[in-house]
């Protein structure tokens, strides 16, 4: 009886230890841009421990990256963009607190936004980013950020932005 006890006390503690230890893994597989073995990594840890919302918030992160910022890219994918979304989401349950995971809402909702952008879909470009500023992506003070960044352009001015963290508030 003893040793029920103890195995079910132990067990997850285990899988607790085994997921950090994918956790770290994976951080070095990013460090080498290798997002494909970070998320297999990622997946495994959330899949011992899927109350770690530190894990869903870095497996979205690295979907997301493995979506737009790896080599081949391989492009918007739809249901690739809602698992992101879906990490995301399962992040800020488990932890309000988690911020980060504000920043790739926003940039998944602009990637969304383009996508449609490049089927000449503005309704669904301004639903996208709409959905992305109800989501939490573009708060007030990026939006503001962003309003002063254009009130700074005089009228036939060309802009050169940093980033996702600039252009999709800019859109907005």
């Amino acid at each position: 009886m003893i040793k029920i006890v103890l195995h079910l006390l132990l067990l997850p503690l285990c899988n607790v230890l085994i997921a950090q230890d994918l956790k770290s893994l994976a951080a070095k597989e990013i460090e080498v841009e290798n997002y494909a073995k970070a998320v297999s990594y990622l997946e495994q840890a959330v899949a011992m421990n899927p109350t770690d919302a530190e894990a869903w918030y870095r497996l979205g992160h690295c979907l997301h990256w493995l979506s737009y910022d790896s080599v081949p890219l391989p492009g918007y994918d739809q249901r690739a963009s809602n698992r992101i979304l879906d990490c995301m989401q399962k992040a800020l349950t488990l932890d309000p607190h988690l911020r980060n995971c504000y920043s790739v809402i926003g940039s998944e909702y602009g990637a969304r936004a383009a996508h449609e952008l490049q089927l000449g879909n503005l309704s669904g470009f301004t639903n996208q980013l709409r959905l992305g500023r109800k989501a939490g992506g573009y708060p007030d003070w990026l939006l503001e950020y962003a309003r002063n960044i254009l009130n700074s352009c005089g009228p036939a001015a060309i802009l050169f932005t940093g980033g996702a963290a600039e252009v999709f508030p800019i859109w907005y």
